[in-house]
C-alpha cells in the first residue's frame, strides 16, 4: 500500500509541474478573440470557404429567442420517436424559457399545450417527460415541503410536473372512464416497477459486499413475484400478500407455476398435441393474459440476429417482461455505486408504446359506464389509434410539410427512429457473414454470445415456448445523473445521421438511455460486446489488442482479420471525433468495448463538456489514440491507418458544417446554467478551430501515444485494477 500511495503522489506532483500541462489551452486558443455570430456554414477542406457559423451564447432570458430557427424546426416534428430524441431540449425550453422574457411567454405556453397533447396521446412519452421534469427539480421532496428553497426554474418544473403527470396518467378527458382507469393503473404500475429497480440499486449500496449478493437475489425474487402477480390478477394488483408464502422466493415460484398452468404451458420440452382450433383459442387466451405484463423500459422489439447484427428493420413495439433471471443478472463492479445488470425473459408485445393497446385490450370486455353513455361517448374504434388532437403545425410559425420525414436542423433528411429500425450500428454489409465460420475462436475470446445464452436458458424456461420469447438486458444505475449521458447519446444519433448524409462510412453505436430522476436511470446493454479490460484479463498475460484480434479473427492479412481491422478503424474514427468535439474524458479500458466484429464502442459519458475525474485533468489529448491502436491498424502508413485518417478528416468537417445546430442543441439541452454556457462555448471553439486538413492531422499527432493518457491508464490500473 505504501508503494501505491507513493506512485499516486509522484504522478500527481509530476502532473502539476509538467510544462506540457497548459499545452491543451495554448494549442486550442482561437486565432480571433471574437467568434463570428450567426455566420455561414463551413465547407469541406476542399471548399473555398473556411469560415464556420458559430454564435456566442445569448443572455439566459433570451434562450429560446436565440434559437428561433431550431425551435421552429423542433415544432414541426410529426412523430413521437423524433420528439423523444429531442426530449431534453423540449424540457429545457418550457422550464427555463418560461422564466425568461415576457415576449416568449405566449410561445412557451403554446409549446406546453402541444407537449401536453402528446402526453395525452402517448403515455410512454409522457412518463419519460415527467421523469425528466423530476430530474430538473432535483431534490424533489425537500422542494415540495419548502418551495421557498427552490429556484424559479425548479418551481416552474414542479408546477409542470403536476399537470403533465395527471395528463399522462388519465389521458384525454374525452376518453371513456373505463379506458382512463386502465391507463392510470398500467402507468402507475410501470412507474412503480421502474422505481423498484432503481431503489434496489440504492439499497444494495448500503450493504457490505459479503451480504450484497444474497440480498440482491432476494430483491430480484420480490420483483419477479410482483411482476407475475400483476399478470395473474389481470392487472388488478402487484401486491404479493402474506400468509403461507413466507419468502419472496417461494412467492415467485408459486406464482410462476400458477401462471405456467394458466397459460397452458408445461416445463416439458415437448408441447402437447392440440387441434388447430384449440391451438388458436389457446394462443388468443395467452395473448390476453400476457397483455397485462409490463413492458421493459428502453428496449424495443428489434434485436440483431444472425451473423450481421448491423441493421434492423422497422419493428414498432415493446417487449413485455415475464421475469428477471437471478442466475444471469449480477452486480457490476464500481468503486462508488452499485450498477445492476438485469437479464429478463421477455416476449414481443406486438403493440406500439404510444397506443392504447399498451394498457388495454378490446377483447377483454371493456365497456362504457352509465356516465359515459349519458354524456354521449362512444368507445373509440381501434383503441384510439386515430386520436384526434392538436398537430405540431398548430404551433409552428413555418407550418408542417405533411411528410413523415422532416428536414431537421442539421441540414439533412432525417428518418424517424422507428423507420431507422432502432439504434443501428451501420448499414448492412453482407461480407461480414464470413465471421460465422470463426464462431468457435470468437466465442473463446469474447465469451458466450447473446444467441448462445438464449439457447441455454431456453432449455430450462417454461416461458420459452411462447412466440417471440427472448432475453433482453438493461443496466440500472443509481446515484448518477444520466441527463448528460443522455445528451451525449443524442449527439451520437445526430452524428450518425450526419455521417450517413455525407456518405462517410463511420461507425458509431447509440443506445437507449432513460433518465428516471436526478440521480437514477436505465441504460440499454450493448449486445455481444466486451470491455477491453475484460478481454485482456481473459487472455494469457494481458496481451495487446493485436494479439487478441489474431486469436479471434485469424492471422494477419487474412480476410476476416482485415475486415475486423477496418471495422475497428471506422468505429475508432467516429468515437475520436465525438471525444474531441464533446471533450469526453475517463476513457480507460473499462469504458471501451469491442464487439464480436472488431468494432470499438465507447460507453459511460459521465465526464465530458469540461468535467473530468479527480482534481487533476490527466487526459489533455484531443482523443485517445494509444500505441496499441496504431499497432492494431498496422502502423502509421498502413491501409487501415490511412482509412482511419481519411475518415477522421471527413467526419470532423462533416460536423463542422453543422456547428450551428450542434451548439444550439447543446445549449438547449444544458440550459442556462453558467457551467452549461462555458461548456457550449468550448464546443464552439473546438469546432471553429478546424480550418484545414492540417489542423485535424495536428490533433492526431498530439493524440498518438500521448504521455498523459498513458499516465491516466496506469493510474486506473493501480487504483481500480483496470488493465491499460
Amino acid at each position: 500500500m505504501g508503494v501505491l500511495q507513493f506512485f499516486v503522489q509522484w504522478v500527481a506532483l509530476h502532473a502539476l509541474f509538467d510544462p506540457r500541462l497548459h499545452q491543451e489551452r495554448l494549442r486550442t486558443t482561437p486565432r480571433n478573440s471574437i467568434l463570428p455570430r450567426w455566420g455561414q456554414n463551413g465547407a469541406s477542406p476542399s471548399g473555398a470557404s473556411n469560415t464556420v457559423g458559430i454564435y456566442e451564447l445569448p443572455p439566459p432570458p433570451q434562450l429560446v429567442e436565440a434559437c428561433n430557427e431550431l425551435v421552429s424546426q423542433l415544432l414541426t416534428l410529426a412523430d413521437d420517436d423524433s420528439i423523444e430524441v429531442y426530449l431534453p431540449q423540449f424540457v429545457s425550453m418550457i422550464v427555463e424559457a418560461g422564466c425568461g422574457s415576457p415576449a416568449s411567454a405566449e410561445r412557451v405556453r403554446n409549446l406546453e399545450l402541444f407537449l401536453l397533447d402528446r402526453c395525452h396521446r402517448n403515455p410512454q412519452l409522457g412518463l419519460r417527460f415527467c421523469w425528466l421534469l423530476e430530474a430538473h427539480i432535483g431534490r424533489g421532496e425537500v422542494i415540495r415541503q419548502n418551495p421557498l428553497l427552490a429556484t424559479p426554474a425548479q418551481r416552474r418544473a414542479l408546477a409542470l410536473l403536476r399537470s403533465y403527470r395527471q395528463g399522462t396518467l388519465l389521458g384525454d378527458v374525452d376518453d371513456p372512464e373505463a379506458l382512463r382507469a386502465q391507463r392510470s393503473c398500467y402507468i402507475a404500475d410501470f412507474d412503480a416497477f421502474v422505481r423498484m429497480l432503481t431503489k434496489m440499486s440504492f439499497d444494495l449500496k448500503t450493504l457490505t459486499p459479503a451480504v450484497r449478493k444474497v440480498h440482491f437475489q432476494a430483491l430480484l425474487e420480490t420483483v419477479n413475484a410482483r411482476l407475475l402477480r400483476r399478470i395473474q390478477s389481470r392487472g388488478a394488483t402487484m401486491n404479493i400478500g402474506s400468509g403461507s408464502l413466507s419468502t419472496s422466493q417461494s412467492a415467485a415460484w408459486f406464482l410462476e407455476c400458477a401462471l405456467v398452468d394458466d397459460l397452458g404451458l408445461t416445463f416439458d420440452t415437448s408441447p402437447p398435441s392440440m387441434s388447430p382450433s384449440d391451438q388458436e383459442e389457446a394462443a388468443r387466451r395467452r395473448e390476453e393474459i400476457l397483455s397485462f405484463a409490463l413492458h421493459l423500459p428502453g428496449v424495443g422489439v428489434g434485436l440483431p440476429e444472425g451473423p450481421v447484427p448491423l441493421k434492423r428493420e422497422a419493428q414498432p413495439g415493446v417487449r413485455r417482461v415475464l421475469r428477471i433471471l437471478p442466475g444471469e443478472s449480477k452486480i457490476l463492479h464500481s468503486a462508488t455505486r452499485t450498477p445492476l445488470l438485469l437479464v429478463c425473459e421477455t416476449i414481443p408485445g406486438e403493440v406500439s408504446a404510444s397506443g392504447a393497446e399498451l394498457y388495454c385490450r378490446p377483447s377483454l370486455g371493456l365497456g362504457l359506464t352509465l356516465r359515459d353513455r349519458l354524456r354521449g361517448k362512444e368507445f373509440p374504434k381501434g383503441l384510439l389509434s386515430e386520436h384526434r388532437g392538436l398537430r405540431p403545425a398548430d404551433f409552428s410559425p413555418q407550418g408542417s410539410n405533411g411528410s413523415d420525414r422532416m428536414r431537421d436542423s442539421i441540414g439533412m433528411e432525417r428518418t424517424p427512429m422507428a423507420a431507422r429500425g432502432g439504434m443501428s450500428m451501420m448499414d448492412e454489409d453482407p461480407s461480414l457473414a464470413a465471421f460465422a465460420a470463426l464462431e468457435p475462436s470468437i466465442t473463446r475470446v469474447f465469451g458466450e454470445s447473446q444467441k448462445s445464452r438464449e439457447n441455454r436458458v431456453r432449455k430450462t424456461s417454461a416461458f420459452s415456448r411462447l412466440p417471440g420469447w427472448g432475453l433482453r438486458s438493461i443496466i440500472v444505475k443509481a446515484g448518477e445523473d444520466l441527463r448528460q449521458e443522455q445528451l451525449a447519446n443524442q449527439m451520437l444519433v445526430l452524428a450518425q445521421e450526419a455521417f450517413a448524409a455525407d456518405n462517410i462510412p463511420i461507425r458509431v453505436h447509440p443506445y437507449h438511455i432513460i433518465c428516471t430522476s436526478s440521480n437514477a436511470g436505465i441504460v440499454e446493454v450493448v449486445p455481444d460486446a466486451v470491455s477491453i479490460d475484460q478481454l485482456k484479463k481473459r487472455s494469457e498475460g494481458g496481451r495487446d489488442l493485436r494479439s487478441i484480434y489474431i486469436e479471434a479473427f485469424g492471422p494477419p492479412y487474412s480476410p476476416t482479420f482485415t475486415m475486423a481491422q477496418m471495422e475497428f478503424a471506422r468505429s475508432l474514427a467516429g468515437y475520436s471525433i465525438l471525444s474531441y468535439v464533446l471533450g469526453v474524458k475517463d476513457r480507460h479500458n473499462a469504458n471501451l468495448l469491442i464487439d464480436r466484429y472488431g468494432r470499438i464502442i465507447h460507453i459511460d459519458y459521465g465526464f465530458m463538456l469540461g468535467n473530468h475525474p479527480g482534481a487533476v485533468m490527466w487526459e489533455t489529448a484531443p482523443f485517445k489514440m494509444s500505441r496499441e491502436y496504431v499497432d492494431l491498424l498496422g502502423g502509421v502508413g498502413s491501409p487501415a491507418f490511412k482509412e482511419f485518417e481519411r475518415l477522421l478528416v471527413q467526419g470532423m468537417f462533416s460536423l463542422r458544417k453543422r456547428a450551428n445546430a450542434i451548439v444550439a442543441l447543446l445549449q438547449l439541452g444544458l440550459g442556462t446554467s453558467f457551467k452549461g454556457g462555458v461548456a457550449v462555448r468550448e464546443v464552439a471553439r473546438r469546432l471553429g478551430s478546424l480550418e484545414t486538413e492540417r489542423d485535424v492531422m495536428a490533433l492526431l499527432a498530439e493524440s498518438i501515444d500521448n504521455r498523459r493518457m498513458k499516465q491516466y491508464d496506469w493510474y486506473q490500473y493501480y487504483t481500480n485494477g483496470i488493465i491499460p
